[in-house]
């Protein structure tokens, strides 16, 4: 089942680095549970790129595998490094599957609660899913 195009703008800094990453893909869902992307260079920093994501339940939880490969179109500065650069954006994903896993679980518990403990549950300081280390 097609979902149709996934785009993201984002804003990497390195030090006194500073790039402006656009990344647009195709994505497919091939089953349940099993998506691909691929990335559309022409509409992308990226010369080339593909992911998947595989999400299966595990009882009360979800296992999830992400794979992803880019190839950038655009120039990384000697003194960042593949590497660096790698690691800034592994931990941008996993910044984002912690926002996710929040935002999860902040569904979940609204769904198990009902009359009063859910006007309660609301009236108090709600979870921060932007930023769920704070």
């Amino acid at each position: 089942m097609p979902f149709g195009a996934g785009r993201n703008l984002s804003e990497q800094r390195v030090g006194p680095f500073c790039f402006e990453i656009n990344w647009v893909g195709d994505i497919l869902e091939t089953r349940e549970g099993d998506i691909k992307i691929k990335t559309v260079p022409e509409l992308s920093s990226f010369k080339s790129g593909s992911a998947i994501w595989e999400i299966r339940p595990r009882g009360e939880r979800t296992w999830v595998l992400h794979e992803s490969r880019l190839k950038p179109d655009f120039f990384i500065p000697p003194v960042i490094g593949d590497t660096i650069m790698k690691n800034k954006m592994k931990n941008d994903t996993r910044a984002t599957f912690k926002r996710i896993e929040c935002q999860a679980m902040a569904m979940f518990e609204r769904d198990m609660e009902t009359g009063t403990e859910l006007l309660n549950k609301l009236s108090k300081e709600e979870r921060d899913c932007i930023h769920p280390e704070s």
